[in-house]
């Protein structure tokens, strides 16, 4: 079973002090703006976005990690939940796993986003279709199968091969049988979602509004904000 990652993020989120000291900064010499419309801000700005999106991320504080830049100018990042995303797969994602180029394809049209049931649409559309986080995974097991947080965690975090662990032959029969599924096609999906690297959510967005943030004072104000960084990164 592939780790199911809720504290990747740790690496970066040492770099939230000092970004907070850094927007208080700029709120205090713009006291008509608020923490919350900065952030609205920020994550709506063209020069910010583009900044991400071209991957030229090396003194964005958060991205300065070999082999971001070519990542982040491959994945493209247009807004909030694609940076969100950007996070889960770089951070937690295993080499070879595929899961960036099925999210790129997905997010480009180069394929058609497929969902098991039309049931998952809500809970998958914003991720094209992969699951990324803890409550993807409760809301899907919950959606499909019943079953309850404390169920799906302990379906997923059981030692012992999909078939023999407690609640396979209830997740089984009911996508079977209630859902109208094939046996393939179940085996195919519980195999996915055993596979999925989670994680928590909270902190994905966390993570990514320190890269927005960042992004934003690179885009305009980058002397000072690489100076101010600089001796943090080394």
């Amino acid at each position: 079973m592939r780790q199911h990652i809720s504290h990747g993020a740790s690496n970066i989120l040492r770099h939230k002090g000092m970004m907070d000291q850094y927007v208080s900064l700029y709120l205090q010499e713009n006291p008509e703006i608020t923490y919350e419309s900065f952030n609205e801000m920020v994550v709506n700005d063209k020069l910010t976005i583009e900044l991400i999106k071209t991957g030229r991320t090396e003194s964005i504080p958060a991205l300065s990690l070999i082999g971001y830049e070519p990542f982040m100018h491959k994945l493209s990042p247009s807004c909030l939940n694609e940076v969100m995303a950007s996070v889960v797969m770089f951070r937690s994602c295993p080499i070879g796993y595929g899961l960036l180029d099925s999210y790129i394809d997905s997010k480009k049209g180069y394929k058609d986003v497929k969902y098991l049931l039309p049931a998952l649409v809500p809970i998958l559309n914003k991720t094209y279709g992969e699951i990324l986080y803890f409550d993807q995974f409760y809301q899907v097991m919950n959606e499909l199968v019943g079953f309850t947080t404390v169920e799906s965690n302990d379906f997923l975090e059981q030692d012992a091969p999909l078939d023999k662990r407690t609640n396979y032959g209830k997740a089984f029969f009911k996508l079977t049988q209630a859902r109208g599924l094939s046996d393939m096609e179940v085996k195919s999906f519980l195999k996915t979602v055993d596979e999925a690297t989670l994680f928590d959510k909270k902190s994905a967005e966390e993570v990514a509004m320190i890269i927005f943030q960042g992004a934003y004072f690179m885009a305009h104000v980058p002397s000072d904000f690489i100076k101010l960084f600089k001796p943090f990164d080394t």
